[in-house]
């Protein structure tokens, strides 16, 4: 099957010019909503409009999500210039990129950090949760590491609930539409004593895919159900210095086989050719696909369910105030894939062991027979994190304004895969070989999927990899904003971070593997930001700033690495920016321009292992 090619450079540039423009009708991604019902951000850690903030921001806001078109991510994707996003199977493999950077590894973590109430959902294959009752979704872009940390290394995404009322509020909208589409939602907030105040807000949804399975005629692949359910119980306004609120989410997410189509070398006509079948290495151009799609019909759907709970306290004590917020996150997914991309499994030959099963150099054997295998993979991924973080700053529009904060994180994130391979009409003495091209009726190498055979490969799988991570992560922050003049400020930042990462190496290649023998690593990190901003007139801003964003360091799980290569240095960038933005009420209701820099260094490069006896990817 047609694979990605590895990222080929350990230092890569990124030289990009991004410009921006709003006329008449303001776009959601970009316009002040006016004085009456002003748009506030906090890419800064605190509040702050569009036009204040020195970084390029796009802002989302409560009108333009649901109904208004953006109910995922990559719809969000669609509205925010800069940012991609592409969900595989069941949500596996679903990375945001912003400008360009993305993570080629599948067990590395983000380089765009993905908050909900300022919680990090540290469940990469669950990242694409449902939108549900937000004030705001804010896409920063840029390295935020010295504030966010959490791997926000290209920029982040953060999903801002809506807040209690002061007053009744009740909504409810329901969706109809073509795949049979339906959904309903709603809200209702208000006042639930003199000292609270409450919110509650619920959907669900279901959608069929918009392919049919050609191997079960009727049965529409892609189809997606979703039910999230969000709650807030806040302290009300004006009673008094201290107030709280307490959050919590929750979502379910349930999903069957996407309509794909695998290329092999059947199709291949580009790269290397084997002299002996003439078959290329890979494919180029436009893919040739189907007129219809056919996939194993019994797949089991992948599911995801996240659960999360906050608790934000801040106290103004008269020109400071201290923030403390405390959360618990934990997201579960299982995603099936039909590892084969077909309906009738993929072609082996079958061997004899001890008899014409020996390998490679046996290419003038013949097979017993050729059969079809299929296969299906079973990847999981368990996250927790409990996270607690106090911020104490001044407050008011000072000369000199300052923050102070730290950060204490558990997080461990369990991943395997499984796979199983229908065993079909194999013997216990028989073997899969792996397909020849030159001649399919000649044994080839021992096939990986002797490892995995199975009766029912969709009810059953065997781990091929089982591996735990425990991170503790001790952060300590600082921010520093002085008034030069009445029209320029400076700016730094800077994070310090600690990590101590255990790696429980369960299972690897299908064998038992060395657990925690490694015992701990430890990864200490400096990510600052210094940055100039000068407004020369109202509504306008103008800014530059250079900033380090990094990612984790890690362990790779397979045994019997070079030390040089069993483990790995956090990645980190720098990014060079200047912009200009600007909000009015004329023509031209919104505009920015932004030019930026990135030198990529530390990449996290995926790719073959160089310890002799070892093929594995690290």
């Amino acid at each position: 099957m047609m694979r990605h090619p590895a990222f080929p450079l350990a230092r890569h540039r990124l030289l990009r010019l991004a410009l921006l423009v709003a006329a008449s009708v303001p776009a959601p991604v970009l316009a002040d909503a006016g004085a009456d019902n002003p748009i506030i951000v906090t890419a800064r850690r605190q509040d702050e409009r569009p036009v204040d903030v020195p970084l390029a921001v796009n802002v989302v806001p409560a009108y333009a999500i649901g109904a208004g078109g953006v109910d995922d991510l990559p719809s969000l994707s669609a509205k925010v210039p800069g940012l991609s996003f592409e969900a595989g199977w069941g949500g596996f493999f679903s990375t945001p990129a912003l400008r360009g950077q993305n993570q080629p590894s599948v067990l590395g973590r983000d380089n765009v950090g993905m908050f909900i109430d300022g919680v990090y959902q540290a469940n990469r294959d669950a990242v694409d949760a449902e939108p549900l009752d937000l004030n705001r979704i804010e896409v920063v872009h840029g390295p935020q590491s010295a504030l966010f940390g959490h791997s926000s290394f290209a920029g982040l995404i953060h999903f801002v609930p809506a807040q209690p009322t002061e007053s009744l509020y009740v909504s409810a909208a329901a969706d109809s539409g073509t795949d049979n589409l339906y959904g309903i939602r709603g809200t209702i907030s208000g006042p639930v004593s003199t000292l609270f105040k409450v919110r509650l807000a619920a959907s669900w949804k279901t959608a069929s895919g918009t392919h049919e399975n050609a191997a079960l005629p009727g049965q529409h692949l892609g189809n997606a159900a979703r039910f999230a359910i969000a709650a807030s119980l806040a302290t009300r306004d004006g009673s008094g210095p201290l107030s709280a609120q307490i959050s919590a989410r929750y979502g379910d997410s349930r999903s069957n086989q996407p309509a794909v189509f695998t290329l092999d070398h059947r199709h291949y006509n580009c790269g290397g050719r084997d002299p002996a079948s003439g078959a290329w290495s890979y494919f180029c151009g436009p893919a040739p696909l189907p007129r219809q799609v056919s996939v194993s019909p019994d797949i089991p759907d992948s599911r995801t369910r996240s659960g999360q709970v906050a608790l934000h306290l801040a106290l103004d004590a008269g020109g400071v105030e201290l923030r403390s917020d405390t959360s618990l996150y934990r997201a579960d997914s299982d995603i099936f894939r039909d590892f084969d991309g077909t309906a009738e499994g993929e072609l082996h030959g079958v061997c004899v062991a001890g008899v014409n099963c020996s390998g490679i150099g046996s290419l003038v054997i013949p097979v017993v027979r050729l059969q079809r295998v299929n296969m299906v993979q079973k990847r999981t991924v368990s996250a927790r994190e409990i996270a607690q973080e106090l911020r104490l700053r001044s407050t008011g529009d000072k000369r000199f304004n300052w923050q102070l904060g730290g950060t204490v994180l558990w997080t461990r994130v369990r991943n395997t895969f499984a796979y199983g391979a229908a065993r079909g009409s194999l013997a216990p003495s028989e073997r899969f070989s792996s397909f020849v091209l030159s001649n399919p009726q000649r044994v080839g190498a021992p096939a990986a999927i002797n490892f995995a055979l199975v009766n029912d490969p969709n009810g059953s799988q065997i781990f091929q990899l089982d591996e735990v991570q425990d991170r503790r992560t001790i952060a300590l922050f600082a921010t520093a904003d002085y008034r030069l003049t009445e029209r320029v400020r400076l700016r730094g930042e800077v994070r310090v971070n600690w990590e101590r990462l255990v790696l429980d190496s369960r299972k690897a290649n299908f064998a038992a593997s060395f657990g925690t023998g490694l015992g701990a690593r430890a990864f200490r990190d400096i990510t600052p930001r210094i940055g100039i901003d000068w407004r020369p007139a109202e509504g306008w801003l103008a800014f530059a700033s250079y900033a380090r964003g990094s990612r984790s360091g890690g362990i790779n799980i397979f045994p019997n690495l070079l030390p040089e290569e069993q483990t790995f240095e956090p990645e980190t960038n720098w990014t060079a920016e200047i912009g200009v933005k600007y909000f009015g009420s004329g023509l031209i209701r919104s505009a920015r321009l932004t030019a930026y820099d990135i030198d990529w260094r530390n990449t996290q490069i995926l790719g073959l292992s160089t310890t002799p006896g070892v093929t594995a990817q690290i």
